[in-house]
């Protein structure tokens, strides 16, 4: 990996190596449809659940609406919490060079690495972006590998990533009680509403409900004029947990094999994240279904 981005100079053209062809880049008339746009849900409605499923069904994304927003991410006395880790985000890219260098690494095993691009050595064109990964729970266990600087940072993500996960578990319970996103072969733009989340239903949430939820594609789309920060939470199992479909879900056959969740890892490591590649690592092909079915009986 080279330097980081956020520490060269300023460009006044796009290198090269990070142009992609023109019929690899994101445009307006590959959207399905200009009228088509995520669901929105507002977790205070009675028919939460049922919306949900519906949106994991035909779309894999919705929008969520937090009822009583000031109970979720604000702090009485303290500022707002979503601005607060997204200002200390950006402070911490514009940090000097010298102090994110110690960061960065290439390891996927450090709990807090910064890197730039993605697959850099195995691309031809490169992604325009800089990122940090750090592992957050249990909060008091990470906390310490977190940046110290900016002075905030530790702070502000330790309140943000709590209150975040309690909205992970409510969707979870609910699920279980009943950005542009690809959408039938094309597709949709996700227009941002203030103070919502963008919610996407991972490869776990489809291979445990056996293909009934869906992950789908998803991608950012840049542009000349503003740079682009986004604080994507993800929610993980154990490495060691063991992944199948649930019985409940798999009808006649199950479509996807068991595995622990560090050989999804490696999968989706050596994919370079290509939804399709990864999930056919653990597909099931229809004669193995069926075994694995007169197994199960």
């Amino acid at each position: 990996m080279d330097e980081l981005l956020s520490n060269t100079p300023v460009y006044h053209a796009v290198p090269d190596e990070y142009v992609f062809p023109p019929e690899k880049r994101p445009a307006n008339d590959q959207l399905l449809d200009p009228t088509i746009t995520l669901p929105v849900i507002d977790l205070a409605d009675v028919h939460t659940v049922d919306e949900i499923i519906h949106a994991g069904k035909e779309f894999g994304f919705f929008q969520v609406i937090i009822p009583k927003l000031v109970d979720f991410f604000f702090v009485p006395g303290r500022a707002r919490m979503i601005p607060s880790f997204r200002d200390a985000a950006v402070e911490f890219f514009a940090l000097p060079p010298e102090e994110k260098l110690p960061y960065c690494s290439d390891d996927q095993s450090k709990p807090f690495r910064v890197a730039s691009s993605t697959t850099y050595d195995r691309r031809e064109t490169r992604y325009w972006r800089d990122y940090l990964k750090l592992q957050c729970f249990p909060v008091h266990k990470f906390l310490p590998h977190w940046p110290a600087r900016p002075g905030r940072f530790r702070e502000s993500l330790a309140e943000y990533i709590v209150q975040v996960q309690r909205l992970a578990e409510t969707l979870l319970r609910a699920t279980s009680a009943g950005l542009q996103a690809r959408h039938q072969g094309r597709w949709i733009a996700v227009e941002p509403i203030p103070n919502a989340f963008v919610i996407n239903f991972g490869h776990q949430m489809e291979i445990v409900t056996n293909g009934l939820l869906k992950s789908v594609e998803h991608r950012a789309v840049t542009n000349s004029a503003a740079a682009r920060m986004s604080v994507a939470t993800l929610i993980m199992p154990e490495m060691e947990c063991r992944i199948a479909p649930a019985p409940e879900l798999v009808g006649g056959a199950p479509k996807f094999r068991p595995f622990v969740f560090r050989e999804f890892m490696e999968a989706y490591a050596a994919a370079a994240a290509s939804r399709e590649d990864v999930l056919n690592r653990f597909s099931i092909r229809p004669s193995e279904a069926e075994a694995e079915a007169t197994r199960a009986e």
